[in-house]
């Protein structure tokens, strides 16, 4: 009984110590676990998003799906869009940024298209921030809306 419980607390302490982790490099998906059916984290995340003045763009009911409006992420402009699923037991929280003014890369004109928002260089080996940027700065607000939502995050790679 004696190890059980010892076995116990360390798992305790290590999940804990998971979801304060820094986010791993290339998350583009954070969960957000609860105990919350669909509807009530459809709702919830409603709620939330309200009170962060955060407009909606579109929701379906049926799907509890959620896709914000734009909003304005950096001072040269960039724009970002979160959306959001709500599950049972979960929220899934993804996005997309746009560069405020013309960007190019590789060659391409990337004005007004949208690049997934991932964890891309946020932090060097030894866990200290780098210099902001639109991905950056994009991935932070969606880190802090997953924070508004639950503390139970958890960071994943989606290659789609």
């Amino acid at each position: 009984m004696k190890n059980l419980l010892i076995i116990l607390g360390l798992l305790l302490c290590k999940t804990s110590y998971a979801q304060d982790a820094i986010p791993k490099e290339g998350a583009n998906v954070i969960l957000i676990r609860n105990e919350r059916n669909s509807l009530e984290n459809f709702l919830f995340v409603k709620s939330i998003l309200s009170k962060e003045k955060i407009k909606i763009a579109t929701e379906d009911k049926e799907t509890f799906t959620i896709k914000t409006k734009d909003i304005k992420i950096s001072r040269t402009g960039a724009l970002a869009n979160f959306n959001i699923f709500c599950q049972e037991k979960q929220i899934q929280l993804e996005g997309g940024v746009k560069p405020g003014e013309v960007m190019y890369i590789g060659g391409k004109d990337f004005k007004g298209a949208y690049i997934k928002i991932s964890n891309n260089g946020r932090f060097t080996p030894e866990g200290i921030k780098i210099k902001n940027n639109m991905f950056i700065e994009a991935f932070d607000a969606m880190d802090y809306l997953a924070k508004a939502f639950g503390s139970s995050l958890f960071y994943l790679i989606n290659h789609k």
